[in-house]
């Protein structure tokens, strides 16, 4: 809305005008009950009908499109990301808000990296989940717990070799992040037990951490482990 409220606004619409555009994007690109939460006041009356009608830049700025484009750029729908693959990477937003290690699952080369990514990067314009912070880590080549562990700590604290503080102390310290966890098909074939009890850990020790996880299969979960902490989508 924001976006294409201003843009509208740069090259020489009206308020009025670019009202409409900026609702009528969301309701193309969002949701109908979503644009309708937008109102413009004071709101016109028979008494002062396009109060509105103004224009507030344009002329006086001598915007074009092209240039206006180059600062105004709105955000990449969820749709425009990744053709496709539209109602995966719906069902994984669905997914990260319910449940906190979201696995994304299913045979190399299915396109679970750029679901992971593209997913990723509408939720870091957005400030969803990451609020204070989104990283990408690949674990692919990671002989152990142990030096994923150490790969995570780095990754979650840019200031890992500096600190003295203890794992479980990073983790209580956490706020809100988002953790994009791919190439873990090696440690899930050499210590399946120990990177679940790793996971389950990190998830419980920081609560407002959330992992998005791709993999070629699923974690070597028991019936009714983690009921609320995991969530599968296979990609097909």
């Amino acid at each position: 809305f924001n976006a294409t409220f201003l843009h509208a606004l740069l090259v020489g619409k009206t308020v009025a005008v670019s009202f409409r555009q900026a609702v009528s994007q969301v309701r193309l690109t969002i949701a109908p009950a979503e644009a309708e939460k937008f109102v413009l006041m004071p709101e016109e009356t028979l008494e002062e009908p396009g109060r509105h009608d103004v224009t507030l830049f344009g002329k006086n700025l001598g915007c074009t499109e092209n240039e206006v484009a180059e600062v105004v750029q709105a955000p990449k729908t969820l749709e425009a990301r990744i053709v496709g693959r539209q109602i995966d990477m719906w069902s994984v937003l669905k997914a990260l808000e319910e449940y906190r290690c979201t696995v994304i699952c299913g045979i190399g080369g299915v396109g679970k990296l750029t679901v992971c990514q593209g997913l990723a990067g509408y939720l870091e314009e957005r400030g969803r989940f990451c609020s204070q912070g989104l990283h990408h880590v690949c674990l692919r080549g990671v002989p152990s717990v142990h030096a994923a562990r150490d790969q995570l700590w780095q990754a979650l604290d840019e200031r890992f070799r500096e600190l003295s503080e203890s794992w479980e102390e990073l983790l209580g310290r956490l706020g809100e992040r988002l953790l994009v966890v791919t190439g873990i098909e090696e440690l899930l074939q050499n210590e399946p037990e120990a990177t679940l009890a790793f996971l389950d850990h990190m998830l419980r020790a920081a609560p407002r951490l959330r992992v998005l996880l791709s993999a070629r299969r699923r974690l070597p979960l028991e019936r009714g482990h983690g009921e609320r902490l995991y969530y599968h989508l296979r990609l097909r």
